[in-house]
């Protein structure tokens, strides 16, 4: 007869292991708007995936995928909320990438490039869940990009597409801030609700590291945007035109004199006899010379 003692010690081991119930009609919902890859095509049957009017928010129809707890998983066991929570974040992780690869070329700044360059190449996060999700739960993550949770993250990024220089880093900035901000939510509702340490310990991490990047994105921001608006007063102050005053042209008529009303006419006189100063003489002083030699002459004769 074998002895019992190993029997029960590993009856009692697998006891107390976390294990994945059957998920409840509203996390099948949850699973399948969010996490599921479609097989109908590139829209992943998705046609309601849309951004809602919150900057952290991604949904798809009426489910928040991006939910720090996921509909119908508030009551979920610990393996449970572990499993969607593991999921989720290498989507998001994933959307990350999406976001870093796609922007890479056209980003301006040289430390925005670097984080995003970072972000590509440095995969841990996504990396470990993977192999704990296959080694806790015999989960391997699908067909990622059709998921409707990634469709969502590829129609949010696409405010970027008119975009250019400054405005198009500043653009980008904003939805990494929102990126993150979901990835801290996440992760602090999770810290409380899953099974393993490894687990609890990746997102107390993660939301050291987040927080760091988002204070650097906000400086950032700050410093950007400053820089555009005083740009833009540039470039405003160049395009304004000042239109000069046209003087009106006088005309002046040469020769002519016109007499201003109510002024008196200058009257002209001609100079007199008497007149001097270089004069020419009138015609009485010119008879009056002749006179005065003739009668010289003839007084000369007689004597």
């Amino acid at each position: 007869m074998r002895p019992l003692a190993p029997i029960l010690a590993i009856a009692l081991l697998l006891a107390f292991l976390p294990t994945a119930q059957a998920a409840t009609p509203a996390q099948h919902a949850f699973d399948q708007s969010c996490l599921e890859a479609s097989s109908s095509g590139s829209n992943g049957g998705m046609n309601g995936t849309m951004m809602n009017g919150s900057a952290n928010s991604t949904t798809s129809g009426s489910v928040d995928c991006m939910a720090p707890v996921p509909a119908g998983y508030e009551n979920a066991t610990p393996a449970e909320f572990e499993k969607t929570f593991l999921r989720r974040l290498i989507l998001h992780e994933q959307g990350g990438v999406m976001l870093a690869q796609m922007a890479a070329g056209k980003a301006q700044h040289p430390e925005l490039r670097a984080l995003l360059q970072n972000m590509t190449t440095n995969q841990t996060v996504a990396a470990n869940a993977t192999a704990w999700l296959q080694s806790w739960y015999g989960v391997t993550p699908g067909n990622a990009n059709q998921t409707g949770m990634m469709l969502a993250m590829r129609q949010k990024s696409a405010n970027l597409t008119n975009a250019s220089g400054n405005a198009y880093d500043l653009a980008l900035v904003d939805l990494l801030l929102a990126h993150h901000a979901s990835g801290i939510a996440m992760a602090n509702a999770a810290s409380t609700r899953v099974a393993h340490n490894e687990t609890k310990n990746l997102t107390a991490s993660l939301v050291q590291s987040q927080q760091k990047e988002i204070a650097l994105l906000q400086g950032w921001r700050a410093s950007w945007a400053s820089a555009n608006q005083t740009a833009t007063n540039q470039t405003t102050n160049q395009t304004t035109t000042i239109t000069p005053s046209t003087p009106t042209p006088t005309t002046t008529t040469v020769g002519t004199t016109t007499p201003t009303s109510g002024a008196t006419t200058p009257t002209v006189t001609s100079p007199t006899e008497s007149s001097g100063g270089g004069r020419t003489p009138g015609p009485g002083v010119l008879l009056a010379a002749i006179g005065a030699g003739a009668a010289a002459l003839v007084l000369r004769r007689r004597a």
